[in-house]
């Protein structure tokens, strides 16, 4: 057999084994657009690093329909997230109050009681069901 094809072959096998090969969950909250229009998308969850606690709340991702953002990249601690969803004909809400910042991106910690910059919306609750890994999707 020529040593060409033979290194081909090895090498195709590699790679659909690489390719097969458990790999270990990746933990993260994943939000996704199945609408028909674009959504700007904010989050909001319980933040505690050990040393402080807090309501926390950012965005802006902004989804095209069919795409999806990770706007928490790393374990779920908790059970609940809250998502909130604005586009030009839908609007995705809820009855949990955050602080956002309609303008420009942002971040506000304690974003359940304090809005000195921004402005009061209503999120919507996810349940996780305490996955480490979880997407929620956004529909028409």
């Amino acid at each position: 057999m020529d040593r060409k094809i033979i290194i081909a072959t090895v090498s195709a096998v590699a790679a659909i084994l690489f390719l097969a090969a458990p790999r270990p969950a990746q933990a993260s909250l994943q939000i996704c657009n199945k609408s028909s229009e674009r959504i700007d998308t904010a989050v909001a969850y319980y933040y505690d690093d050990g040393l402080d606690a807090a309501w926390e709340s950012e965005g802006w991702w902004v989804l095209q329909p069919g795409q999806c953002a990770t706007p928490v990249s790393y374990d779920l601690d908790y059970r609940y997230y809250y998502v909130f969803g604005n586009g030009p004909s839908h609007y995705w809400g809820g009855t949990y109050n955050f602080c956002v910042d309609m303008s420009t991106k942002f971040d506000f910690l304690d974003s359940d009681t304090k809005c000195p910059n921004g402005t009061w919306k209503g999120f919507r609750r996810i349940d996780t069901e305490n996955y480490k890994q979880y997407t929620w999707s956004f529909n028409d």
